[in-house]
């Protein structure tokens, strides 16, 4: 097999500057199909529906076998030597005493089409068996190498050699426990703290200029001396522990971030939502975890009227304290015709019969195939509305626990002749008594929970 094309490095370099967007992918995936390579066109799409969340365990487990099968046929020619040499180098390494080789997982080897793996030592990085695969076709593959842990001497000193530039995460989490020095593969008994001085070291080594992905919890004390790096090349940034998030908000607004693509810094206020997505350094992000943020309506608003509601396609709003108003603005959006889910995340939310009528009144929501509103506010007349919406045709997978429904909706949901896809309907924890159950039971039978 040859080296990859021009025009496939050029759409594989896109994947990487973009992981958590499916467009640059399936568009990869048709070009595979048109050149003769229709079961990695197959591979790519079926390990991107494995990345997104699903209740549907047959389908999950269909893509599963299929990701699996296809592994089998073509392993020799995807891994090339790499399973040989990742499972000597893991051998010999010191910290595994000789005991214990290379657990080999293919499917977790490959990450949304792309090859991923964790490096335990300084010595595979100049291993010349990985350097020769790292410029081998199978080698064009590879999105990122992990180094775990790096001492700010560890990462100084060792050397990245120039098949790695922009493939390397660097996690620097004080989790115990876990690698700390490529040289000596040491483990950690408890958390290590970086000083300002640890943070300049790491950010002034000319290996920096190597790491595409940057997981830390080194909270505002890390984020004021990334400011003075070098971040022309980071696609990915996950911060935990940032303290407060209007202070982390204001400082990495001021960071000149060009590729920056993935973002997590944990729960946002809406004050350190709206700073962001003022930003022009952060004006190519795709994915943004929003999880636990109390942004509230005023947050989805302003979101949805930024141009990040343009260019993000992964976005996580539960637990948000998004009521009817966000809802109603999250419709109107780009943003909900370009989530890349088939599954509407919107548990633990203050969402009403309002939101719920504008999910059922908009088109886009044909897009979806599993509807979560648990521990929301909806009662009989949104899930009514729903339940006749043309647009909620093929939901599968309906989630209303602990919501506000009573017999009524219950009854408008079993009469429901635009839900005959649906699979699975959740209504536990409502206000539904025997009449309603009676009506659920009748048109759904073991899918609906009542």
């Amino acid at each position: 097999m040859n080296r990859a094309s021009p025009e496939l490095k050029a759409l594989l370099q896109r994947c990487r500057e973009a992981p958590a967007d499916d467009m640059p992918r399936l568009v990869l995936a048709d070009w595979l199909d048109e050149n003769g390579e229709s079961d990695r066109a197959t591979f790519v799409r079926v390990q991107i529906a494995l990345s997104h969340p699903t209740a549907d365990a047959v389908q999950q487990q269909e893509w599963k076998s299929l990701e699996q099968s296809l592994l089998r046929a073509h392993a020799d020619e995807w891994f090339g030597d790499l399973q040989s040499i990742l499972s000597r180098l893991r051998y010999s390494n010191e910290s595994t005493g000789g005991l214990n080789p290379f657990a080999w997982d293919g499917s977790k080897t490959f990450l949304r089409g792309f090859i991923h793996f964790q490096m335990f030592s300084q010595s595979w990085l100049l291993d010349p068996d990985l350097r020769n695969w790292l410029r081998s076709p199978a080698g064009d593959w590879l999105e990122q190498v992990n180094l775990s842990r790096l001492t700010p001497e560890a990462f100084e000193q060792c050397t990245i050699p120039p098949e790695y530039s922009g493939k390397i995460k660097l996690n620097l989490s004080g989790q115990p426990g876990t690698y700390c020095d490529l040289q000596t593969s040491a483990r950690l008994s408890s958390p290590v703290e970086f000083s300002v001085q640890d943070w300049q070291r790491f950010f002034r080594s000319s290996n920096f200029l190597s790491v595409r992905s940057l997981t830390t919890d080194g909270g505002l004390t890390f984020l004021n001396q990334l400011g003075q790096a070098d971040v022309r090349r980071l696609v990915s940034l996950k911060i935990r522990n940032s303290e407060s998030s209007e202070a982390a908000a204001r400082i990495l607004t001021t960071i000149p971030f060009e590729s920056l693509s993935s973002l997590d810094f944990g729960p946002v206020s809406e004050t350190a939502l709206r700073a962001v997505v003022a930003c022009p350094y952060l004006r190519n992000l795709t994915e943004w975890n929003l999880t636990g943020s109390p942004i509230g309506d005023a947050g989805m608003v302003a979101l949805c009227e930024s141009s990040l509601a343009e260019s993000l396609s992964e976005v996580s709003f539960q637990n948000t304290a998004i009521g009817d108003v966000g809802i109603q603005a999250l419709v109107r959006s780009p943003l909900f015709a370009k989530m890349n889910s088939a599954r509407l995340n919107l548990m633990m939310n203050r969402i009403g019969d309002i939101g719920v009528q504008a999910l059922a009144e908009s088109e886009q929501l044909l897009r979806y195939r599993e509807l979560v509103l648990r521990e929301n506010r909806c009662g009989d007349v949104g899930v009514a509305a729903l339940a006749d919406s043309e647009f909620g045709a093929n939901l599968t997978y309906i989630d209303f626990w602990r919501n506000r429904i009573a017999d009524a909706g219950a009854v408008a949901l079993a009469g429901g002749e635009q839900l005959g896809k649906v699979a699975d309907l959740c209504v536990k924890e409502n206000a539904i008594g025997p009449d309603g159950a009676a009506a659920l039971f009748e048109r759904f039978g073991e899918r609906a929970k009542v």
